[in-house]
């Protein structure tokens, strides 16, 4: 099946070149140089972008015509030939030596395969395709030959008369020029260039340079083989074959330079000029220009063409230098012809058929793909004209309102663990750790729970061993692709299992592996399956193995079994697997039983020589000693100290310490602990303390720890807060005061923990300190927040910030658990199924959270409880008063819609049981407008009123100039342009305020509205986002004003959406601001770490709007795609060179008190930064009540 949109007609003739011209990007001189240079020396396509006729160039006609020409040509050259032969009175075996001999012979066998071409023309009647693109082989050997030909009549031209021929006088080698003579060293030169670029106009690339190189290098090294073999010239007794070309000792470095000037200077100049001089010569296929150019304008190509493949190869090539995959050409018998696909368009998706979908491929990823599922039926490929339509972004999650109901996402609050049946697996993974971005239809996972937008833990797959036992792999941190890969390679397996977890969820860290563990092995059996092999592998560990619970972080499968101790203290060593197993059975009854295992690659512990090692002690992992005063009767050695020997009476071994453990740490009298010592520093330091009344020493098993390591200062530091933290209160309630409180939350913890606080931070006083978190809020209202977010708390502040009676309550994370929101028990009898609240004019009195929106809050003299509506229900409809009805509203657009028509009569909004959501809630009617209309409004108002994010048309007026141009209710605005500039992305109060503030305007208006299930457009990249030397960071003054002409979008950071024509910052910047982020806003006084703390858009719009007046501000802007680890937040937040002027105030101890108590009288901080600030610059002093009056006086306070 075809899906065409928009088609034009296609009359594409198969096997043609007409496509060719579409586009090529080699125009430049240097582009062109390095595009011939690199590509293949006998590909037919030329830069230009037109091909060679194989035919006309190397076999041209008329035949009565062009063959008696090379007929003649060849027989001249044939007539030298013989000519030298016959002339030649030198040694007959020495003729070939001679460089002009080869020049000779190498014309010849091209001139006969010229020859041949145009007699026998099989060879160049049938053109190349498209897709095979390449010349036949005979004419490739033609190609070579008339290049190696060319080069050395050039050459052997050259060098005869500026070398050979040199004197005039007697004794020279020719007495006279002489038919023989000229034709050999001139003429044969200008019949083979006359043959090659008037009868045969065969092309000369840059490619070809190569070619001519080593044609000529090959004959210096005849040259180097001939002086090695001692032979001479036997014709004139020389030593080489030439007096020019001798590499003798004494002429060695002028031959060498010789050589190198022809290949470096000679060959490439005359090769320019042949270069030069080929172009116009050359002929090519027939191309019907109209129908060319008529494809390269892509206005013409069809907008979108849907493919649904069957199996087999497309035959299609695609650029490989162009993102999306660009179709370059299509052979003959490509399946797409069918469908309407050109030259020109772009693969936008690929769906194969078991419903993977990929988006934004590149051209590796697509011939992968399809490569792999060439045997497959019924792939979709999606081209697009990328002139028309953008492509399809890869989707993070999928949009809830494009997808039924049953691929929605779910909440899951624990781990899902699913095992999978043989077959593919139906889902599209994305990102680090893997993202389920899409479930298909017939994925197994449908109905276990797992939903869009789930992360996938671990791996675990199980292989059939030849003793039918399982062995189970887990694989952790996985990627997309190398997850896709494992499931792909064991498709066929049975028992892989997958773990899935919530959103947000860390996923399992893959277990640490020690190098050599001790086990001590309870009684019973330990659930070890080991190999038949010598040394014994383990290849299963059983999940009924005790040993999992007392090793669950070191312990995996493939450790070797080195060592086996029984319970008397008999070791056995190198024990094969039959030997291990058999000797586990016979005493698993026994406690005391230690078994060591390495891991693989490591050397056994070899079997002792002498039987009193059979008896040797047992190491413990660690031992720690607190040793009285004396000596300890033991010996070091090594590094790190090791115990060689101890005596009978050391105090070590009431301790356990025995030969061969490590000394690890000694702590000294005052607590001072050293680390890392030799035996030398180990010696003196208990020598230095013998008698001191407390030592400790850590003993260590050197195969199961490493020695610990000297701590760092930061180590030691982070040792003291932690010990700050065991000192901290369990609880505090603060009743804080307005304004600032001078705290700094860390925004990656939840719930909010405190980071820092100011020196003047009131909650210094309350005994708050750092590494404590916020437990509860309660505002001024007796409204009580719980379990909140650092954004969240953050907003919450700033909008309470000067407001009286808050109390924060702050805990101890480590000894006292967060308060949990309560939950309001409701009788399930007393909340109704459903009913409808008739809302009158004003306020309702409610709180809504969650999507779907549901009540969580009520006032007792709320109208709702008239109509018997109860915490907890939820909003199915809302109908305004004049009938418009809204289903399935978010809450930022139910909160919009009550705010915006909060003062009309007549509303209803329908609530119903949460319980019974699925089954009550009202279905929206289904679209019925049309997919797509554009317009171009006029002057005034358009009557039409809008809601939501894209904004929806929710009313449309009777007299609405829309009606006329088919918009309906439903439809949503995708983009709008005024003046010749298009606006993205726009929410309902942005699409409102811009054609409410160019309705009278004269500016052309042209809104696009689409259907609700089609993507909206992103707004395109600037075109030179690659070409542009933009900086990396940018500092921008903003004018004392607030219409700055901004308009920001996203988080973290907040980056400049657009900026408008009108705005100071458009004319006065040399370069483009959108797409800059927002580092920081430097405002003159204001204390500079505030400005770091910049969260969300209305932060930064707040900030802007209380310093409007204030001059000096600075934006400080950086490209956010050179962070992806977010900007730096430590940067010096005082502008570069800046001095203690109006741009930056340094205020004294009186001056900040006037300052604090202006403050607490009601004035705004920023008038009082303002008003204090044009007071200094003027040079007046700073007094309170002239302060005051500056303030009100110019009504910014």
């Amino acid at each position: 099946m075809s899906d065409v949109i928009n088609d034009n007609d296609n009359d594409i003739e198969k096997g043609n070149y007409d496509y060719y011209l579409l586009e090529h990007e080699h125009t430049g001189c240097w582009s062109r140089f390095c595009h011939e240079f690199c590509q293949h020396p006998f590909t037919l396509l030329e830069v230009n972008g037109y091909v060679i006729d194989i035919q006309q160039t190397f076999a041209a006609k008329p035949s009565w015509f062009v063959v008696p020409l090379k007929l003649m040509i060849t027989g001249v050259a044939m007539d030298v030939f013989v000519r030298d032969l016959i002339n030649y009175t030198g040694v007959k075996s020495f003729w070939l030596a001679y460089y002009n001999n080869w020049t000779t012979v190498l014309t010849l066998i091209y001139l006969f395969l010229s020859l041949f071409n145009s007699l026998y023309c099989e060879g160049t009647k049938n053109q190349p395709t498209a897709y095979e693109n390449r010349a036949p082989c005979l004419i490739c050997v033609t190609w070579v030959f008339w290049v190696l030909s060319l080069s050395y009549q050039f050459i052997n031209f050259f060098g005869y008369w500026s070398l050979v021929y040199y004197s005039w006088e007697e004794g020279s080698e020719i007495m006279a020029v002489s038919y023989f003579t000229v034709m050999k060293a001139f003429g044969i030169f200008v019949l083979l260039t006359v043959e090659g670029q008037v009868l045969n106009r065969i092309p000369m690339r840059w490619a070809h340079l190569t070619i001519a190189e080593l044609g000529f290098l090959g004959y210096i090294f005849w040259s180097l083989i001939h002086h090695a073999s001692g032979m001479g010239n036997p014709d004139t007794g020389d030593i080489g074959i030439y007096w020019f070309l001798n590499w003798s000792d004494e002429t060695l470095n002028e031959t060498s330079a010789a050589v190198a000037v022809t290949m470096l200077i000679v060959l490439p100049a005359i090769w320019f000029v042949f270069y030069v001089l080929s172009w116009p010569f050359r002929r090519y296929m027939p191309v019907d220009e109209e129908k060319a150019h008529g494809a390269a304008d892509m206005e013409d190509l069809p907008e979108i063409v849907i493919c649904n493949l069957e199996a087999g190869s497309l035959m299609a090539h695609f650029d490989g230098n162009d993102f999306p995959p660009r179709v370059k050409e299509l052979a003959e018998d490509s399946p797409l012809h069918a469908y309407g696909v050109v030259p020109g368009m772009v693969v936008d998706t690929l769906e194969l058929a078991d419903g993977t979908t990929y988006y934004e491929l590149t051209v590796e990823e697509l011939v992968q793909h399809l490569t792999e599922s060439s045997y497959q039926d019924g792939r979709i490929v999606t081209f697009l004209n990328p002139h028309v339509r953008a492509l399809t972004p890869t989707p993070a999650i999928p949009d809830h309102g494009a997808r039924p109901p049953s691929s929605l996402p779910a909440t899951a609050a624990d781990p899902i663990e699913v095992t999978l049946p043989p077959g593919k697996v139906g889902i599209v993974l994305a990102d680090e750790p893997p993202v389920v971005s899409r479930i298909s239809d017939e994925s197994p996972l449908v109905g276990t729970g797992v939903t869009v937008g789930m992360v996938i833990d671990t791996l675990t797959l199980l292989f059939d061993e030849e003793e039918e036992e399982e062995d189970a792999v887990t694989h952790y941190e996985l990627e997309a692709s190398e997850l896709t890969q494992l499931l792909k390679d064991h498709a066929d397996s049975e028992g892989r299992v997958l773990r899935f977890l919530p959103a947000g969820m860390d996923v399992t860290k893959k277990p640490p592996v020690a190098k050599a563990l001790s086990l001590a092995l309870p009684a019973g059996s330990i659930g070890l399956v080991f190999s038949k092999a010598s040394p014994p592998e383990i290849k299963q560990i059983k999940e009924t193995s005790p040993l999992l619970e007392l090793y669950p972080d070191f312990f995996v499968p493939g450790m070797i079994v080195d060592t086996l101790t029984l319970e008397d203290g008999t070791v056995h060593y190198e024990m094969t697997g039959k030997e291990c197993t058999s000797l586990l059975k016979d005493h698993k009854d026994s406690d005391g039983r230690i078994m060591r295992v390495i891991l693989p690659g490591m050397d056994l512990t070899p079997t002792p020589t002498s039987n009193s090692s059979s008896s040797s002690s047992i190491m413990p992992d660690e031992v720690l000693a607190c040793v009285f005063p004396g000596p300890l009767g033991f010996r070091m050695e090594g590094e790190p100290p090791m115990v060689q020997s101890m005596e009978e009476d050391s105090v070590l071994h009431d301790f356990g310490v025995v030969v061969g453990m490590v000394v690890d740490t000694i702590e000294v009298e005052g607590g001072e602990t050293h680390y890392e010592l030799t035996t030398e520093q180990a010696t003196e330091l208990l020598q230095q303390y013998e008698n001191a009344d407390e030592r400790i020493l850590r003993f260590i098993n050197p195969d199961v720890h490493d020695v610990t390591p000297t701590p760092t200062p930061q180590e030691e530091e982070e040792e003291e807060v932690e010990e700050i933290v065991k000192e901290m209160p369990p609880e505090l309630y603060c009743a804080v005061p307005s304004g600032d409180l001078g705290v700094i939350f860390d925004e990656q913890e939840q719930p909010p923990k405190v980071a820092a606080l100011e020196d003047d931070s009131c909650l210094k006083d309350f005994g708050v300190v750092p590494g404590m978190v916020v437990d509860t809020i309660e505002l001024e209202d007796s409204t009580k927040h719980y379990e909140l977010t650092t954004n969240e708390l953050t907003d919450l502040l700033l909008q309470h910030e000067y407001s009286e009676g808050r109390m924060i309550c702050f805990i101890n994370p480590d000894l006292v658990d967060i308060t949990l929101k309560p939950v309001i028990e409701e009788e399930e009898e007393e909340m109704p199924l459903e009913c409808e609240a008739h809302l009158p004019a004003g306020t309702i009195g409610c709180g809504f959270n969650h999507n779907p929106v549901a009540i969580t809050e009520m006032d007792e003299d709320s109208p709702l409880h008239d109509d018997n509506v109860v915490v907890g229900m939820l909003v199915d409809t809302v109908m305004l008063g004049d009938g418009t009805v809204h289903y399935e509203l978010e809450l930022d657009a139910f909160l919009t819609l009550l705010h915006d028509h909060k003062d009309e009569e007549g509303r209803v909004v329908r609530f119903i049981h949460p319980d019974h959501y699925d089954e009550l809630k009202t279905p929206k009617p289904p679209y019925q407008g049309p997919d797509e209309v554009t317009c171009t409004v006029p002057a005034g108002s358009l009557g039409v009123s809008f809601n939501g994010a894209p904004p929806f048309v929710t009313k449309l007026s009777d007299e609405s100039p829309l009606h006329d141009e088919g918009v309906v209710v439903g439809m949503k605005v995708d983009t709008v342009q005024i003046d010749g500039v298009t606006h993205y992305e726009m929410d309902h109060l942005e699409v409102s305020a811009l054609l409410k503030e160019h309705a009278e305007s004269e500016e052309e208006r042209v809104i696009r509205f689409v259907a609700p299930h089609y993507v909206n457009i992103p707004p395109p990249l600037p075109k030179d986002i690659c070409l542009t030397d933009d900086p990396e960071s940018l500092e921008v003054e903003l004018p004392p004003t607030q219409k700055l002409g901004l308009t920001f979008a996203g988080t973290h950071p907040i980056c400049i959406k657009t900026v408008r024509p009108g705005s100071e910052l458009s004319s006065e910047q040399p370069h483009k601001l959108e797409g800059y982020g927002i580092n920081r806003i430097y405002v003159p006084g204001y204390d500079p770490e505030h400005h770091c703390q910049l969260n969300n858009i209305k932060q930064v719009m707040v900030l802007l709007m209380k310093t409007k007046h204030i001059e000096g501000r600075l934006l400080c802007l950086k490209k956010p795609e050179l962070y992806p680890d977010g900007f730096d937040k430590t940067d010096d937040y005082a502008p570069e060179g800046s001095e203690p002027s109006s741009s930056s105030v340094h205020w004294t101890d009186e001056e900040l008190e006037i300052k604090t108590n202006l403050m607490e009288m009601g004035f705004e901080e920023s008038a009082i930064v303002h008003c204090m600030q044009n007071y200094k610059d003027a040079g007046r002093p700073i007094d309170m009540d002239d302060i005051m009056a500056g303030i009100i006086e110019e009504g910014a306070g």
